[in-house]
C-alpha cells in the first residue's frame, strides 16, 4: 500500500538502500585527460509532513552533495527515529524546490502517503 510506496521512494534513493554495484557505478570516478571527476547520483528526494507545510523540509540524506546543501541553506541533522543523518531546510518545500531548480534540478515525481508528501527531483547531465 501507501507505506510500501513511500518506503520504496525513500529507500531506493539513499545509498543505504542501494545495492553496492549500483552505488559504485553511480559514484565511480571517470578519468579525463586533464583531471579526474566524480560522477554523482542525479536524483534527490525531498519530503515534508502535511501538518508542517511551512517546513521544515527534509532533503536527501547524509550522502547528498554537502556544497549544494550549504548553497541552499540546508543543515545536516541527526534523525533519532531512523538513526541516521539527513539534511533539513528550514522552510517550505516550494522554496526548497525553487532553490534546487536554480541548481538544475527538476521535479519528476511526487507522492502523498499518510501525512507525508515526497518529491523526487532529477538533475540532467
Amino acid at each position: 500500500g501507501c507505506s510500501a510506496i513511500l518506503l520504496f521512494l525513500l529507500f531506493a534513493h539513499t545509498t543505504q538502500g542501494v545495492s553496492r554495484p549500483y552505488q559504485s557505478a553511480c559514484n565511480k570516478k571517470t578519468k579525463t585527460k586533464t583531471k579526474t571527476k566524480t560522477k554523482t547520483m542525479p536524483y534527490l528526494i525531498i519530503s515534508v509532513e502535511t501538518t508542517l507545510l511551512n517546513g521544515p523540509t527534509i532533503i536527501g540524506d547524509v550522502d547528498i552533495d554537502a556544497e549544494l546543501m550549504a548553497k541552499i541553506g540546508a543543515e545536516k541533522t541527526f534523525n533519532r527515529g531512523t538513526v541516521r543523518y539527513q539534511y533539513v531546510f528550514d522552510g517550505p518545500p516550494r522554496v526548497a524546490m525553487n532553490l534546487l531548480e536554480k541548481e538544475g534540478y527538476t521535479a519528476v515525481a511526487s507522492a502523498g502517503c499518510g501525512q507525508t508528501l515526497v518529491w523526487t527531483l532529477h538533475k540532467a547531465d
